[in-house]
């Protein structure tokens, strides 16, 4: 198997630790970035990995979902345990919609275990018109056998450029070709594929395919080895509902307060509260965030 990641999903680390008032609290450290490059920590889900392996006998598959659904901690898992695929990992961001800077990323991506490949691609240049596309496909019945191929498009949604979304469009109606692209998204991407769905060439993973199971809540917490009564249990699966992002921190929580369920589920709602306030500020740009700071 070979697995590349490239640019790793770097995010702000957070930890969750207590106030001055003994309250539990979010902690953003923004000089400390935590790279998310192992599915090592992670509960094992069958029923999910079975979804993942129906959807990727299609071409196209879409992970759809908000923040915090796990959606890439699901991907990375899988992928992971395919023994024999080429997979490769493209963490993207808004400065990838420039076509020349998202093909340099992308044939840095190949050239780690195909440089004579990447090489090609780069003498191709970006594949904006119909023709130029043409020839990439030719160069592609250069590349060897492999039992899988996955190309991982990680946070889509930061992808607008109309030549970018094209590309990746006639990339998933390549025909006899064994790839699998797997787009991780939280928003639906602007890609015609109904004539693949038609064909039953695409799949949508949906946020309903995330949510943890009230049998997967249970599990995880054996997982982290939480002790958490059976009632205790039924409040978190109908606060949280089946949201990864909440049973984790509340997870953590309950483990340093584990006599207090109603402080912990409060807990958990402040510190998403605060984790989104602080997600949404660091998406404006800096010019609309001095502006803020002002008013």
């Amino acid at each position: 198997m070979i697995f590349i990641i490239v640019e790793y999903n770097i995010r702000k680390c957070s930890s969750i630790i207590k106030n001055e008032k003994g309250e539990y609290i979010v902690n953003i450290d923004e000089n400390i970035n935590k790279l998310s490059n192992s599915s090592a920590d992670y509960l094992v889900r069958p029923r999910l990995d079975n979804i993942l392996d129906q959807a990727t006998l299609c071409k196209l598959v879409y992970v759809i979902a908000g923040a915090g659904y796990g959606k890439t901690q699901a991907v990375r898992h899988y992928v992971e345990q395919k023994k024999g695929a080429t997979i490769r990992w493209m963490q993207l961001t808004e400065n990838d919609n420039i076509p020349s800077r998202f093909w340099e990323k992308l044939t840095h991506t190949v050239s780690i275990d195909n440089p004579e490949f990447a090489n090609k691609l780069r003498e191709l240049g970006f594949p904006e018109t119909a023709s130029r596309f043409k020839q990439l496909l030719e160069l592609t019945r250069t590349i060897g056998d492999s039992d899988k191929r996955f190309f991982v498009f990680d946070d889509f949604h930061t992808i607008y450029s109309k030549e970018i979304l094209k590309f990746i469009e006639r990339c998933a109606h390549i025909q006899n070709f064994r790839l699998s692209i797997i787009i991780i998204s939280r928003a639906e991407p602007d890609i015609n594929i109904i004539p693949l769905l038609s064909k039953d060439e695409a799949k949508v993973i949906t946020e309903e395919d995330l949510r943890f199971t009230d049998q997967e809540v249970e599990a995880f917490f054996h997982y982290r080895s939480v002790p958490i009564s059976a009632q205790s249990l039924s409040q978190l699966i109908d606060a949280a509902k089946g949201w990864a992002l909440a049973i984790n921190m509340f997870s953590s929580i309950l483990k340093q307060t584990p006599t207090n369920i109603n402080h912990a589920l409060n807990a958990m709602k402040q510190n998403i509260f605060k984790l989104f306030e602080f997600e949404a500020w660091e998406g404006l740009s800096r010019n609309i965030q001095k502006t803020s700071v002002k008013v």
